[in-house]
């Protein structure tokens, strides 16, 4: 069976299956990418059908599952800002916190550092794999 511009099913079928390295990937950007990399123009829809013969689907997450971890839990309390108005004047005086998640390939990993105001100097620092463990 042939496809549109004369391209074989079994180069296309190659192709899509080198493009699985990315699971998140679905048609429209597997279609992209084959395009753009490999100058293959190929419809998104024969690339579905090529992905349905193979048994690959792109990877989601279900519907409200994806992780926001910028939205508060209705449990943790709101604390007041107790340092304004203060001007970190001195080194050790004022300390902040930052934590922030990193994408990985199939995960995610937080780093949390501590960080001195004044001197912008990284105090302290660690990685986790949960944002709800304790940190050293």
């Amino acid at each position: 069976m042939g496809l549109p511009g004369g391209i074989h099913q079994s180069e296309s079928t190659k192709k899509i299956r080198c493009s699985v390295d990315h699971p998140s990937y679905g048609s429209r950007r597997i279609a992209v990418v084959l395009e753009r990399e490999d100058q293959l123009v190929v419809n998104r829809k024969a690339v579905q059908r090529h992905m349905r013969e193979m048994g690959i689907a792109g990877v989601r997450y279900p519907e409200g599952t994806h992780p926001n971890l910028s939205r508060r839990a209705n449990a943790h309390r709101i604390h007041p800002y107790l340092l304004r108005g203060v001007v970190a004047s001195h080194p050790n005086h004022v300390w902040q916190i930052d934590i922030t998640y990193l994408r990985l390939t199939r995960s995610w990993m937080f780093l949390v550092a501590v960080l001195d105001v004044y001197a912008r100097y990284i105090v302290s620092w660690a990685l986790a794999w949960h944002h709800e463990e304790s940190y050293p």
